[in-house]
């Protein structure tokens, strides 16, 4: 029994933290810990979500045109076409924040559109 409780003691202090220490250390590479990141897919989806959070700052400064008048019509047209383009990235890529603030943008657009306009509604 005397045997049993040093092993077990043993065990307990010495054995189970290396064992933990060994599963858990974390694993030396031959370089740049973002090197997983540098792949085709992850810069081209970089690239595409990159661009459509840029369409949506344009939509922005389309929508500032169009309040300061100039040609407001076409400028708020301008603002969906770029709007709808990174909805459609957005919803495709699962990135619903970026989603909702992009239909946000769209009912703010719809809101300010004149009574009668004939543009197709998107949300």
């Amino acid at each position: 029994v005397g045997i049993a409780l040093v092993v077990s003691w043993f065990v307990a202090v010495y054995f189970t933290p290396w064992l933990g220490y060994m599963i858990l250390k974390q694993r030396h590479h031959a370089g740049n810990h973002h090197d997983v990141f540098d792949t085709r897919f992850y810069r081209r989806l970089r690239a595409t979500v990159g661009w459509a959070v840029r369409q949506v700052n344009l939509a922005r400064v389309y929508e500032a045109r169009a309040d300061l008048g100039c040609d407001g019509s076409a400028e708020r047209d301008r603002a969906a076409a770029a709007l709808c383009g990174a909805l459609d990235v957005f919803t495709e890529h699962g990135l619903r924040g970026l989603a909702d603030l992009t239909v946000e943008g769209l009912e703010r657009l719809r809101a300010a559109r004149p009574q009668g306009s004939s543009h197709g509604d998107r949300p």
